[in-house]
């Protein structure tokens, strides 16, 4: 286990792990969230709105998750503040889509806040489909108190 984190675990990959996108998931995370376009709960509507199945909404990524590419770097996960988070897509997830994700460390720095002193982690999350086509990227960023 390291005891740093330091700009040396920049480039860090987790394994990729393969989601089958289902109707069901899309509509329960379309629930969770208050989405209200009847794309996300009704195929006949996905359909005559030119999509192949049920869509998922634009922040459906985040349940995507990839293996940690943390674990093992001596993190206190209690002290973890969320920073930021973006999605950038290619296209829209549609169930049936079979999606594999891969987490990537890209950055590693230093913000000073009112607590002084943080240390910054930003991985980024690459989906691609079964065509190994990029679908979506997303990047976020926490903090970590001292």
């Amino acid at each position: 286990m390291l005891t740093t984190l330091d700009r040396s675990v920049i480039g860090r990959r987790s394994e990729p792990i393969t989601y089958e996108i289902d109707e069901s998931e899309i509509r329960r995370f379309a629930e969770a969230v208050a989405a209200r376009d009847a794309i996300h709960f009704d195929r006949d509507a996905a359909r005559a709105a030119g999509f192949s199945g049920v869509v998922a909404p634009p922040t459906f990524p985040i349940a995507l998750r990839p293996r940690d590419v943390r674990d093992g770097l001596g993190i206190d996960m209690r002290k973890l503040l969320h920073g930021e988070q973006e999605f950038r897509f290619e296209r829209p997830i549609v169930a049936g889509d079979r999606i594999s994700v891969v987490g990537e460390i890209v950055d590693v720095g230093e913000k000073v806040g009112k607590s002084g002193v943080m240390k910054s982690l930003t991985v980024a999350v690459r989906g691609v489909d079964a065509a190994n086509r990029l679908v979506f990227e997303s990047c976020s960023t926490v903090l970590i108190r001292s």
